[in-house]
């Protein structure tokens, strides 16, 4: 009965839309089924009986042979004809009604036979556009004679003359497409090269210059094939839609193999539009994409899903912020919004939302929302101090408590701070810096167990990790950004700070030659530390350090 109703407001819904008024009618002799099951009359087989025949009959001229359309169309009328058909249901209601049973029986199978021998494919076509088709409608190659078939043609994709990368996995996974006279596939390198059918002389071939120095793994599902809509003003009306391993998508002359230019930024659209930050070598296109009613759907695998959620949303807020999608001041969607965008609940939501207000990138305003804080000046930071040598300078005692010094496991989400790919190890070190028992620096500091061997062997109990590093370690590019935050309930414990207290936070990236090295974060109590900046007139030549300024 509830099934029913459902689904006749469902039918009532759809006829609205101008959609087949059968779904109605069929829903609301289901209706009539289930209260002549309620009743316990046997009629409610003979009702649902017609309901199938009618279905099949009424799916068949709505859908041809068209399977996947099929499918919707006949699954659930026969699910519910089988539930009638259950023993512990039939004797129950029905013990006599035999005449009844052995219809709804006939109506049951006939609906299941047809729709399991209902062939897959793309009826009447020489074509392969898209992927998934298990069945081929032609009949030239048949079982008889396929143990007769000869090679007709070879050719390479060229990589592998020069093309693999050593270290990284390498496979040919594409599944190939066919339109008209070429046949369309794509490398491990995300080249795509069109070939004749014919003769497998290839036509032409582009190379995206895709960075595959951070991806571990090279590999391309697919390409698919796009044509616009008559009359559209375009240069390139046959498309060939294919994804870039390093995180993009192009599109591509079908005839030419030229990008086209009005497809998004000159022939590329980005994959990481909304993914916060997401490190080179950690996306991954898993399927080819799939062009319906003129849109792109194509399933991704991002390596830093294994962060919990609320931290997923962070990152994508961040992400919109820095693109400037959302400017300063702007007012953000609600939680009910956001939580119904990431399909999350509101207090995962809330609780992304309090984080970023405590680091000073929202703030809420009671009764009005919440709101993208304005810019933050940002300066050049250039020198950072050994902070041992500070505390000794100024007369005081440095100690360091050692909160954690280990190499994160392939599964922490901590390893998002280090663009790495999987696989590479990653170190990470949790130091408390103490002054004349005063807690006053807490450092986190990530790794690359490549650039820095011998640094899990130290004890930063009597060395600073800063010096360690600077004696180890080769350095090309730093990148600091400091900005005032509220910390956390830990830093607030480890730090002997009240809730509502400012910190500093200085973020600080390194690197050799593009090669990531260090990252790190050290948090400052705010009334300990200031920011000091001295520079000649010329803007050009800016230094600026962090000094120690403990209040006395």
């Amino acid at each position: 009965m509830i099934i029913g109703l459902a689904l006749t407001v469902g039918g009532v819904w759809l006829l609205t839309l101008d959609v087949s008024a059968y779904y109605l009618v069929a829903w609301l002799a289901l209706l009539l089924s289930a209260g002549l099951l309620w009743a316990k009359r046997s009629a409610a087989q003979w009702v649902m009986a017609l309901v199938l025949i009618a279905t099949l009959v009424w799916s068949l001229y709505e859908a041809v042979l068209n399977f996947w359309q099929l499918e919707p169309r006949l699954v659930m009328p026969a699910v519910l004809g089988i539930l009638l058909l259950l023993p512990w249901v039939r004797r129950k209601l029905f013990p006599l009604a035999r005449t009844a049973n052995l219809s709804l029986v006939v109506a049951t199978v006939a609906v299941l036979a047809f729709a399991a021998t209902r062939q897959v494919g793309i009826a009447g076509s020489a074509d392969f556009t898209a992927h998934g088709d298990r069945y081929s409608p032609l009949d030239q190659i048949n079982a008889g004679n396929v143990q007769n078939l000869q090679l007709a043609w070879r050719m390479r994709t060229g990589e592998d003359q020069g093309g693999t990368d050593a270290g990284h996995e390498f496979n040919f996974e594409d599944t190939p497409i066919k339109v008209d006279d070429t046949v369309y596939v794509c490398t491990g390198h995300s080249w795509v090269e069109a070939i004749d059918a014919s003769t497998g002389k290839l036509k032409w071939k582009f190379d995206p210059n895709a960075d595959t120095r951070p991806d571990v793994y090279l590999a391309c599902r697919g390409v698919s094939y796009y044509k616009a809509p008559a009359g559209t003003v375009t240069d390139c009306p046959e498309r060939i839609i294919a994804p870039v391993l390093d995180a993009r998508m192009m599109a591509l002359n079908a005839q030419t193999g030229q990008l086209c230019r009005d497809f998004g930024d000159n022939g590329y659209i980005s994959l990481k539009q909304y993914l916060g930050n997401m490190p080179a070598g950690y996306h991954f296109v898993t399927t080819p994409p799939m062009v319906v009613n003129d849109r792109q759907i194509l399933r991704r695998k991002s390596m830093t899903n294994d962060q919990p959620m609320y931290e997923q949303i962070k990152m994508s807020i961040d992400r919109r912020i820095e693109a400037e999608e959302w400017p300063s001041d702007f007012q953000i969607p609600s939680e009910d919004q956001l939580a119904e965008e990431f399909g999350v609940s509101s207090l995962t939501v809330r609780r992304a939302l309090r984080e970023l207000q405590a680091e000073g990138v929202l703030i809420r305003i009671q009764g009005r929302g919440t709101f993208v804080v304005g810019p933050r000046m940002q300066c050049a930071v250039f020198t950072l101090s050994n902070i041992s040598e500070d505390i000794a300078q100024s007369g005081g005692v440095h100690s360091c408590q050692v909160l954690a010094h280990l190499t994160l496991p392939p599964d922490s989400p901590l390893r998002s701070m280090l663009p790495l790919p999987a696989g590479q190890d990653i170190y990470h070190s949790r130091l408390l810096h103490i002054e004349d028992g005063t807690p006053i620096q807490l450092e986190d500091r990530f790794v690359n167990a490549a650039e820095a061997p011998g640094y899990m062997a130290q004890d930063f109990t009597t060395q600073p990790s800063h010096s360690f590093l600077v004696r180890n370690t080769t350095v090309t590019t730093v990148d600091n950004m400091i900005r005032a935050v509220r910390a956390n309930e830990e830093a607030q414990s480890l730090l002997h700070i009240d809730a509502g207290q400012p910190c500093l936070l200085l973020d600080r990236a390194t690197w050799r030659d593009g090669v990531p090295v260090t990252r790190s974060r050290f948090l400052y109590p705010g009334d300990l530390y200031s920011l000091r900046s001295s520079h000649e007139a010329r803007p050009s030549r800016i230094t600026s350090s962090l000094f120690n300024v403990k209040n006395r």
